[in-house]
């Protein structure tokens, strides 16, 4: 009965930019400048294991292929978050968008507006946050959070 949205829902503004295409040889550099430049405000605060576990996922056969597709196909079809506002007039479960200041994805505005769209939501916006923002302030998403589930619980 309740819903929280961690970070900037996929193409949430109305005009979406497709993200670069996926290194066809990833290197543990490649993924942490990846990670900085549109991911979070801080690089290190990632923890060197995601950043392997990144490296590990984007060197997985065919998996540049896939994402790049995966991408393709999103922008075709104009399957994101923004031509699904119509409908969140209708989303029943009490939400709570956390989003990060410094979203590379959208601003914290975007988060605001699908909020008003619906009947019992409401947009925190997180400073010195990107949109990993659980990476850039877990402490804060984490109260958040249980804040959020235990009100009214």
């Amino acid at each position: 009965n309740k819903l929280v949205l961690l970070g900037e829902p996929a193409w949430s503004g109305p005009v979406a930019h497709a993200p670069p295409p996926a290194a066809k040889n990833p290197t543990l550099e490649g993924v942490r400048a990846g990670y900085s430049a549109r991911l979070v405000t801080d690089i290190r605060r990632v923890p060197v294991e995601m950043l392997e576990a990144s490296l590990a996922a984007n060197r997985l056969p065919g998996a540049a292929m896939s994402w790049d597709t995966l991408i393709t196909k999103f922008l075709d079809d104009r399957v994101g978050t923004y031509h699904l506002r119509p409908e969140l007039k209708n989303l029943k479960p009490e939400t709570l968008f956390i989003w990060g200041n410094e979203d590379k994805f959208g601003p914290p505005v975007l988060g605001q507006e699908m909020a008003a769209m619906t009947s019992r939501a409401r947009c925190e916006a997180l400073s010195d946050a990107g949109h990993l923002i659980w990476v850039d302030q877990p402490e804060r998403c984490t109260q958040l959070t249980r804040e959020f589930f235990t009100i009214g619980a």
